[in-house]
């Protein structure tokens, strides 16, 4: 030991003489014991002078080898027996001590960086070979245990700061024995050092900045002496990894700040090691770490700490043996404290990783991390916690039949519990995570170990703002190789979870996830197949979170299922599923919840017939009242997606994907409190079915379906609350998809279903707010199909389920709209998905004092497409309502369809004509408020053609009725019709024709006040065609008749042809645009009537070119005849208006055997005015030939015609005429 004078300082203490082998002899003697290494101390005492900078080290000596012992060699006593001598012992590593006694200072900063390290243990001799196997060998020696190392530094500056790098580390244990002689009897290796740095700090007037490591000695190898074959008593036993320890107090007057970094990490178990033959030897355990940590500083002084503690890992087995346990990660108390200042903690501790073992023999379990209420955090100040609890991996495991142990991993408890009565802010982030399981791998029936568990959970409360966040996770289940099984996940839990705050807000989320099972890997090759993969832990949370505020509380719930475990042969694992219930009633400012649920992933399964795991379901249930403030409730549920199965064996007949996971939101929302809102928002969303991969024939290959979204909503408000706000979305899940994986060129494969999506939705208010709700419902995609006569998956459904609002003396607004999913894709002959329809069928209902707005949706789903098999039409799409509505204010009804696209196709097989739409929609207004509907209904596109077949006509859509009656006010009703627009023909075949229109008196419109009509048709335009003959534009006819007892009245009939189809073939026409006819004939008994008729043909398609097919002739344009009719009582204005315009001609290219333009079409436009003397009549007829096709040239060759004018007829009469 040496007082140190100087700055720099080492101190080496000297290694152990290696021991003298013995003799040869009868007996042998001994060999000699080596030398323990010298212990080395570097030392600053109170009498030592210090320098600004200070660095100081104390390495302690290695220990020497000891000496082998001497053969036996018969002698003079002709017994013929001669035992060999005793092996030499090890020396001991030399211990290392860097310290610095209590010492003052007067520096204005002063740094002191200490080191210590241990000697390494040494190598025992071997025992000397007896003269005859059957003599007894003399008893083995250990390996030499490392030295320990200590470094402490105790200091006050009374001038300035503080600078001090403590780090000490153990001597590394000495390996046993081992020599030529496989049956030499061995012994253990040596222990690991132990470590220990102690740190006291106090810095009168300045910052104290410590960085404090310990790390503890690695226990020495052990090599096994062979035993017999059922043996499973070690015959050598590594050494324990040493134990770490670190301390570290610091202090900072004069609000200096005190930063702290302490990390501890315990040694690792030493290997055990075969010496030859069936030697079964044991891994040494790994060493615990402890770390300590307070700081503490005057004043606004801040205090940062972070606080690691690291377990050691087992020592592992090289071939047969024991694998040693991970070392524990210690609690250890960490404390902060200031008077006013920021206080920032960060504490981690982690197990040691389980030692692995091989062939026979038992994996060593994961060591443990616990943090426990050991937590301190004190100031008037904000005050930052973060805390992770991880669990040490459990060891692998192989080989025959002791293989099956129990490497679990390592559980993990986060806990923290602070109270700071007149604190300022508080945030925590607390996490524990369980270790994953160990793997097994052996040819019996096995399985591995499971995966670790996981609690988190504390109490939060302050004065200030409160934020924390919980976070619990379950370790991994092991994976088994061979005939051993995957293990199932390992379980995830919160408790206690609490947060207060006196006054500012708080917010809190609780997140708990399932472990994932483990995955199987069967030697399909030789047929151990028959494995289990492990199952997904489920994930439950039910009202696990608690806040409260005298401002605001904001609660997040989490809950995520367990991934299933993976599967090469066998059976693949089951997902978790994942329940998140939260129920609270709260009297706050204003109130947040939210929960969550997430299913786990269904397990995949390879190489073998059967059927993949579903995903894990997700269910939500939010039940929440706020009796004084505003409230948010949200909600979020998603069902886990299902495994994909994959098979490679051509012979396989049964295969099947996993289907998705069903995902169920429930959600109720209850306002009291004067004027203070509801908010709700919602999403529902169904997993998808997994994918599907094989080259196999069967006819049952098939994807996994998608799984279904439901939603259940209720909202209530008492009279005097504010408004009421829900927004829900629901969407089913996809279907699984046939998929090609490497080296696959073709399959026979079904295609997975995509599911459906429903929604109920229940808002009332009891006063006078204003209560709005959107609902969006898509139905998912069916998944793709290959090979012959096989089928790609169908759309899914959406719209089933009512809304209904009701505001007692407010206004009421509902929104929906609902997607059919598109069909999935027909690959190498497979036949494409149907769509998804879209069907809503009085699915709102609405009450409200004042006004009343329904507006509603439905897009059907696109049709899939086929490469040469066949597919399906578009998607149908309905909307249908009838409302009467009694309040004060305006009923106002809106309501859409369009119809899905037909499917395309790349073959022979004709394209699929586009979807149908139907709206029907009617208003009463029994009230003082005016009555409007406006339907729309639009037809799917016509699907494409892309080889010799022709494509598909457009959907037609339809208006049942459109009727808006108002007793008391005005009445509006607008009713639309847009034809489907025809494929392209990308070939030979055709393209397809637009849809034709028909509105025949669909339009109403009843007062006794104001009457408004407006009726309109759109002719769908034709699809262009390539080679083969080009669309038509559909024709449109717009017809209203009306006779009104009371009011004026104005009515709008409107027709447009749709425009023909472009052509690129030569010496052929393109497509005709369709005719549009619009009559009005009205009379209004007891006011002024408006009678307004418009028709416009659609334009002929232009001829193409191109320099490989030349050019085609234009289409004609669509005639155009309007008629408009109108009577009224005396004294009122009669108006009637009609205006036709022909469609316009299609240009065309000068060909050398003659092209000719489309000629415009023909326009008829007739107005008719009647009136009695006292009145005035106003008549307006317009008429506008087409315009002709223009002939175009590409080089000035060939002859051809311009397209001639179409012509033009009006006629108007205006006249008073006897009652």
């Amino acid at each position: 030991a040496i007082p140190c004078r100087a700055a720099d300082v080492a101190v080496i203490g000297a290694a152990g003489d290696d021991g003298a082998d013995g003799t040869a002899g009868d007996p042998g003697t001994s060999g000699e014991a080596g030398g323990s290494g010298e212990s080395a101390q570097a030392q600053l005492d109170q009498t030592a002078i210090f320098t600004p900078t200070n660095l100081f080290e104390a390495i302690g000596g290695n220990g020497g080898a000891g000496g082998d012992g001497g053969a036996g060699v018969d002698g003079d006593d002709l017994d013929l027996e001669a035992i060999g001598g005793a092996a030499g012992a090890a020396g001991v590593g030399g211990d290392a001590v860097a310290w610095v006694a209590s010492q003052l200072a007067y520096e204005s900063l002063l740094s002191v960086e200490a080191t210590a390290r241990g000697g390494a243990g040494g190598v025992p001799g071997l025992s000397g070979v007896p003269s005859r196997p059957q003599l007894p060998w003399a008893t083995p020696m250990p390996g030499g245990a490392g030295g320990n190392a200590l470094g402490e530094i105790d200091l006050l500056n009374a001038l300035g700061g503080l600078s001090i790098v403590n780090q000490a580390y153990g001597g590394v244990g000495g390996v046993s024995a081992h020599g030529p002689v496989a049956d030499v009897p061995l012994s253990g290796g040596g222990a690991g050092g132990n470590v220990d740095t102690v740190v006291d700090a106090n810095a009168q007037a300045g910052d104290v900045h410590i960085d404090n490591a310990a790390y503890a000695g690695s226990g020495g190898a052990a090599y096994a002496t062979p035993t017999p074959q059922s043996s499973t008593v070690p015959s050598g036993v590594a050494g324990n990894g040493g134990a770490a320890t670190g301390q570290v107090q610091a202090y900072a007057a004069d609000s200096g700040s005190v930063t702290v970094s302490n990390r501890v990490v315990g040694g690792a178990g030493g290997a055990g090691l075969e010496n030859g033959g069936n030697a079964f030897a044991r891994g040494g355990d790994g060493g615990r770490a402890t770390s300590t940590v307070r700081g503490f500083a005057e004043g606004t002084g801040e205090v940062t700490i972070h606080s690691y503690a690291e377990g050691g890992a087992g020592g592992f087995t090289d071939r047969e043996g024991f694998g040693g346990a991970g070392g524990s990660a210690q609690p250890g108390l960490v404390m902060g404290q200031s008077e006013s200042g920021r206080v920032v903690i960060d504490v981690e501790r982690v197990g040691g990783r389980g030692g692995d073992s091989r062939d026979r023999g038992k994996a060593g379990m994961g060591g443990n991390a616990v943090i426990g209420n050991a937590l301190f955090a004190t100031t008037t100040g904000p005050i930052e916690i973060s805390q992770r609890a991880v669990g040490g991996d459990g060891g692998n495991a192989s080989g025959r039949q002791f293989a099956a142990g129990n490497p679990q991993g390592g559980s993990a408890v986060s806990i923290v519990n602070r109270t700071e009565s007149i604190g300022g802010d508080l945030s925590a982030n607390v996490v524990a995570q369980g270790g994953k399981g160990g793997d097994v791998s052996a040819q019996e029936l096995m399985t591995a170990a499971a995966g670790g568990s996981a609690v988190a959970g504390g109490v939060l409360r302050s004065g200030g703002d409160v934020v924390g966040r919980f976070e619990s996770l379950g370790g991994a289940g092991g994976d088994g190789y061979g005939r051993a099984n995957g293990s199932n996940g390992g379980p995830a839990s919160l408790q206690n979870v609490t947060a207060e705050s006196l006054q500012g807000r708080v917010e809190v989320e609780g997140r708990v996830q399932g472990g994932s099972g483990g995955n199987f890997y069967g030697e399909v090759a030789h047929g151990a197949n028959s494995g289990y993969a492990g199952r997904g832990y489920d994930a439950d949370l039910n009202n696990r979170l608690t806040g409260a505020s005298a401002t605001s509380v904001r609660l997040r719930q989490e809950a995520v299922g367990g991934d299933g475990g993976d599967a090469v042969g066998g059976v693949s694992g089951d997902a978790g599923d994942a329940t998140s219930i939260l129920r609270r009633v709260v009297s706050i400012e204003s109130f947040e919840a939210g929960v969550v649920a997430r299913g786990g992933g269904g397990g995949h399964l390879t190489h073998v017939e059967g059927r993949a795991r579903d995903g894990g379901t997700a269910s939500v249930d939010l039940d929440v009242t706020n009796t004084t403030g505003d409230l948010i409730a949200d909600s979020f549920a998603v069902g886990g997606d299902g495994g994909a199965a994959h098979g490679y064996d051509d012979s396989a007949r049964l295969l099947f994907g996993g289907k998705g996971g069903a995902a169920n939101a429930i959600v109720g929302a209850h306002s009291q409190g004067m004027g203070k809102t509801i908010h709700v928002t919602s999403h529902a969303q169904g997993g998808a079915g997994g994918d599907i991969a094989s080259s196999g024939r069967g006819d049952q290959i098939r994807a996994g379906d998608g799984a279904d979204a439901t939603s259940d909503i209720a909202a209530q408000a008492w009279p005097l609350a504010g408004d009421i706000r829900v927004e829900d979305v629901s969407i089913g899940g996809h279907g699984g998809n046939a998929v090609l994986d490497e080296g696959q060129s073709d399959g026979w494969m079904n295609g997975g279903f995509g599911a459906s999506a429903s929604s109920n939705v229940y808002a009332v208010h009891e006063g006078a707010g204003r209560v709005h709700v959107s609902s969006v419902l898509r139905g998912g995609d069916g998944g793709s199909g290959m090979g012959p006569l096989r089928e790609a998956g169908r759309g899914g459904a959406a719209g089933a389920g009512v809304a209904t609002a009701t505001s007692q003396q407010g206004d009421v607004l509902i929104e929906r709209s609902v997607y059919g999913g598109d069909g999935g894709q027909g690959m190498g002959g497979a036949t494409a998905g149907f769509a998804g329809a879209a069907s809503q069928i009085n699915s709102v209902q609405g009450t409200a004092g004042g006004k009343l707005q329904l507006r509603l949706e439905s897009f059907a789903g696109n049709s899939g497409d086929s490469d040469s098999g066949v597919a399906p039409v578009g998607g149908v799409a309905s909307t249908m309502l009838q409302q009467m509505h009694a309040g004060e204010g305006a009923l106002e009804l809106v309501l859409h369809a369009t119809g899905g696209r037909g499917g395309s196709v790349y073959g022979a097989t004709p394209a699929a004509n586009g979807g149908n739409s139907l709206v029907r929609g009617v208003a009463y207004s029994v009230g003082q408020g005016d009555a409007s509907v406006e339907a729309v209904a639009r037809g799917g596109k016509g699907g494409d053609a892309y080889g010799d077949s022709n494509a598909g006509a457009g959907g037609r859509p339809a208006i049942d009725t459109a009727l808006a009656s108002a007793r008391f006010a005005s009445a509006e009703t607008s009713a639309s019709a847009f034809g489907g627009d025809g494929g392209n023909a990308y070939g030979a075949g055709r393209g397809g024709d637009g849809a034709s229109i028909d509105l025949l008196q669909k339009a109403v419109a009843e007062s006794s006040v104001n009457s408004i009509v407006t009726q309109n048709a759109y002719g769908g335009n034709g699809g262009d065609a390539l080679l083969g003959a080009a669309g038509n534009g559909g024709t449109a006819t717009s017809e209203l008749y009306r006779e009104q007892p009371a009011g004026d009245v104005m009515f709008t009939a409107s027709a447009h042809g749709g425009n023909g189809g472009d052509r690129t073939s030569v010496n052929e026409i393109a497509g005709s645009g369709g005719d549009a006819s619009s009559t009005v004939n009205l009379t209004a008994i007891a006011g002024a009537a408006h009678a307004v008729a418009d028709a416009v043909g659609g334009g002929g398609g232009n001829g193409r070119w191109d320099d490989a097919h030349g050019g085609s002739s234009g289409g004609a344009g669509g005639d155009a005849d309007a008629v408009s009719t109108a009577w009224s009582a005396p004294t009122l204005l009669t108006m009637a208006m009609s205006s036709a315009h022909g469609g316009a001609g299609g240009s065309a290219y000068r060909q050398p055997a003659g092209a000719w333009a489309g000629d415009g079409g023909a326009a008829q436009s007739s107005s008719i005015a009647y009136t009695v003397p006292l009145g005035s009549a106003q008549a307006t007829a317009t008429a506008i030939g087409g315009v002709g096709g223009d002939l175009l040239s590409t080089n000035l060759q060939g002859i051809g015609d311009a397209g001639r004018g179409g012509d033009a007829v009006s006629f108007a009469t205006g006249r008073p005429v006897a009652t």
